[in-house]
């Protein structure tokens, strides 16, 4: 799932996304607990895909992935009859914990994904206006070194120094 052309995110990012994963999820449960009771566990899911939504936009796919395992296991162990285990009571619960993995780990990948292209779209419109930019100025009639060294300061401040 690697793909060579996206742009890497920064650590912090990433560590970041880790800790939404891993903490938001501890997090959230902790302050779901006390409803579990009163509250229909499938609508507990809702939050716990907010969580693998948001570690998944803040830490790209590592993270979100980890985030659809974390809360997998949390929500089975915290909001699922016997709670405090693995093990799930009801047969209804494990479709219900299985399509939640399921579409979480889907929107992880499909997120990371959109976001690789979006940030390829934008790196391809950065270069387009460099190219038109360019372009534009090559073309302008003005004479002289002084044209030259416009043209010249454009790129560079484009590209970036030479080394």
């Amino acid at each position: 799932m690697n793909d060579p052309d996206a742009i890497p995110l920064s650590r912090g990012r990433r560590v970041t996304g880790y800790l939404v994963a891993t903490l938001g999820t501890g997090l959230l449960a902790l302050a779901l607990v006390p409803f579990r009771d009163d509250v229909d566990a499938l609508s507990m899911g809702w939050a716990f895909l907010a969580v693998v939504v948001l570690a998944t936009l803040l830490g790209g796919l590592g993270p979100g992935i980890t985030a659809s395992l974390v809360a997998f296991a949390t929500y089975n162990v915290a909001f699922f009859p016997p709670y405090g285990t693995l093990r799930v009571g009801h047969p209804e619960h494990v479709v219900v914990l299985l399509a939640f993995l399921a579409l979480s780990a889907l929107i992880s990948v499909l997120l990371a994904r959109a976001r690789t292209r979006a940030e390829r779209a934008e790196a391809r419109e950065r270069e387009l206006r460099l190219q038109q930019d360019l372009a534009t100025a090559l073309v302008d009639p003005s004479p002289g070194n002084e044209h030259h060294l416009a043209v010249l300061r454009l790129a560079s401040s484009r590209l970036g120094p030479v080394t």
